[in-house]
């Protein structure tokens, strides 16, 4: 996935499901006079729009923005329904994660509302050091503004803010996270409120840490940056439930016509 990549466009019907392994994509909003404003982002955890796999919807209802780059799998329309028809646990695993992004954008509506653009900063950086699985990750302060809903000097403002409180770095479209805990302090609580839904839902762990910010950290490891000897939480486990299912089907089931119905 490529930065800036549409992947999805708003009233066109996909052939197509997503799952992020890697990187960020926004489910955005573009109103007439072309502002936008991100309703949900999708990391490592999720899917994009689970509603259409229960024929909930006829088209997307929003533009699919890669915000941070990384990749993704993605599977036939009908090939996912029929694996889902046949198998009853990826059927409730699906019924689970859609009803965690009602949730979610529930939650991303009022965090628009009533939370500062500081704290949704914060917690959007949260979440793309999750989903990013690294300290650095390219992002701009462009790409910021579209998703926040907000104009390019108050994230530039912000920002710069952030990095001169040693919680950032930023050079050249690359934001470097240099202090984990005090980001999750400055943050809304909608972070926190979405994570424990969704440790709720999946039964995730949240494994303990107690590594020194000098201490490297690894892909696999996902350690985080902290004051030494001080536990923290470890970004939640990724859902990894269906992706089985995404690597297994035989390329002779993929049987569809090109509006992606079956045969």
């Amino acid at each position: 996935m490529r930065r800036g990549q549409a992947i999805t466009h708003a009233g066109h019907r996909i052939q197509h499901h997503y799952f992020v392994n890697h990187g960020v994509v926004s489910l955005m909003k573009t109103m007439r006079d072309g502002r936008t404003v991100e309703i949900v982002a999708v990391g490592a955890e999720g899917m994009l729009m689970p509603g259409l796999v229960f024929e909930l919807f006829e088209t997307m209802a929003l533009d699919g923005i890669v915000q941070v780059p990384g990749t993704a799998f993605r599977i036939r329309r009908c090939i996912f329904r029929r694996e889902m028809e046949s198998d009853r646990t990826l059927h409730q695993v699906m019924r689970r994660y859609l009803d965690f992004t009602a949730h979610q954008v529930v939650q991303t509506v009022a965090c628009n509302c009533l939370h500062s653009l500081e704290e949704r900063l914060c917690r959007w950086l949260i979440i793309a050091h999750d989903s990013t699985m690294s300290d650095h990750f390219p992002i701009t302060h462009e790409g910021l503004a579209l998703s926040l809903g907000v104009q390019r000097a108050g994230i530039s403002l912000t920002a710069k803010l952030l990095q001169k409180a040693g919680l950032i770095s930023y050079r050249r479209g690359m934001v470097t996270i240099a202090n984990r805990i005090a980001i999750e302090a400055r943050a809304c609580e909608c972070y926190d409120t979405l994570r424990d839904r969704m440790a709720d839902m999946f039964d995730c762990r949240y494994p303990v840490s107690t590594a020194a910010p000098s201490e490297s950290r690894s892909a696999d490891t996902m350690m985080l940056c902290s004051e030494p000897n001080r536990p923290t939480r470890e970004p939640m486990q990724r859902f990894n439930t269906p992706r089985p299912y995404r690597q297994a089907i035989p390329p002779s089931r993929e049987a569809c016509r090109p509006g992606g119905e079956e045969q």
